[in-house]
């Protein structure tokens, strides 16, 4: 390969095609460790109104969004102001604003202690319904994607299956505000790596936006360190 290929995940389901995509997905890895994934089947739509629904959340005024900020959880979930963040090994906080959905857990579950529930903005209709079918559908097709790498380091499909189903993944919308000011010492994000299992970047996102689901390992095992894709 020469150039960062696309895959179009849609011949995943195709027997015909099966064991190509999943060799290509194998490769791809192998030597950059990410891809693009078309062929989805997440609709523009669902994708356009989470988006819709973190700008409105974003534009709030600082003292409404620091109702859903909560102070020494690391930003688990809820939201997280500028400049709190701060890369490895970084001398400066990025630059940049956060939200974090989670898996929303069943009454009950063993997990509850430790996986915090998810804050909803009451200033921004939709968000909750928005965001978090944002959130299963990249659920959904992180799965997919770990079936078909099972597959080509020689697993059974569903082997990861039981070590994520119930993981702490987490949907971060995140906003990169203006900098006016000349002399910011840092960048936008500093230099890091994603210490997760696998990483999903939803691409086609206006000028200073990213949305990143971040697929971690159930609680059984630890996350792998791995390079987002």
């Amino acid at each position: 390969m020469s150039t960062i290929p696309t895959l179009d995940i849609s011949r995943f389901d195709d027997p015909a095609q099966r064991t190509a995509f999943v060799a290509e997905l194998g490769a791809a890895y192998r030597e950059w460790g990410f891809c693009g994934i078309r062929g989805h089947g997440i609709a523009p739509a669902a994708i356009d109104g989470a988006y819709d629904a973190f700008v409105r959340f974003f534009d709030l005024p600082t003292e409404v969004k620091m109702k859903y900020h909560v102070p020494g959880t690391g930003g688990a979930r809820g939201y997280t102001p500028f400049g709190v963040e701060t890369a490895k090994d970084s001398k400066f906080p990025d630059l940049k604003e956060f939200w974090h959905i989670g898996r929303e857990l069943p009454e009950g579950s063993k997990y509850a202690d430790v996986m915090p529930p998810n804050l909803w903005p009451e200033e921004v209709p939709g968000f909750r319904e928005r965001g978090y079918g944002l959130y299963q559908a990249l659920d959904q097709l992180g799965s997919k994607v770990l079936g078909a790498l099972a597959l080509h380091i020689g697993l059974d499909e569903a082997y990861f299956a039981d070590k994520t189903d119930n993981g702490n993944s987490i949907l971060r919308p995140i906003h990169y505000p203006p900098i006016t000011a000349d002399d910011v010492p840092n960048v936008r994000a500093g230099a890091h790596e994603d210490i997760n299992f696998i990483t999903l970047l939803v691409g086609a996102a206006p000028p200073g936006w990213k949305c990143s689901r971040a697929r971690v390992s159930g609680w059984r095992s630890p996350p792998r360190r791995t390079r987002s894709w």
